[in-house]
């Protein structure tokens, strides 16, 4: 029984994980609906480009949403908070994902094909890029 219970917590939090990732294609109204818990600490705003973003928080990372102008998602940018995080993100997109390199994988969902990269940022940071 606690082999079961122990899949089914960590199943649940690699689909919490991927779940705040895949919205491209989405409405910000929807994305807004879905992450309107305070939990997230659902924030807009715009770029000094003038592009509607959403950002949202949650246990791994800051996920950001940017919007074309017909307020659809076409960018999701994830930050991981710490080390441990972008390793959980590396082993799910492996397992999750076609590899197509050491920083890029391609997901083949349900509504379409989203490319996926991870950038090493020259500050030590990172980012995982979502886009079609």
């Amino acid at each position: 029984m606690k082999k079961i219970l122990l899949f089914i917590a960590l199943f649940t939090i690699t689909i919490m994980a991927s779940n705040a990732q895949a919205r491209i294609g989405f409405t910000s109204s929807d994305i807004k609906k879905e992450f309107a818990n305070p939990k997230y600490n659902l924030i807009t705003g715009y770029t000094d480009d003038n592009i509607y973003y959403i950002t949202i928080t949650n246990q791994r990372a800051l996920v950001i949403y940017y919007f074309n102008t017909y307020q659809i998602c076409d960018l999701v940018i994830i930050v991981p908070k710490t080390q441990g995080d972008l390793n959980f993100y590396v082993e799910t997109y492996n397992k999750q994902y076609v590899i197509n390199s050491n920083n890029t994988w391609t997901a083949y969902l349900s509504d379409g094909i989203l490319h996926v990269k991870l950038t090493y940022l020259e500050d030590g940071g990172y980012v995982f890029t979502w886009k079609p």
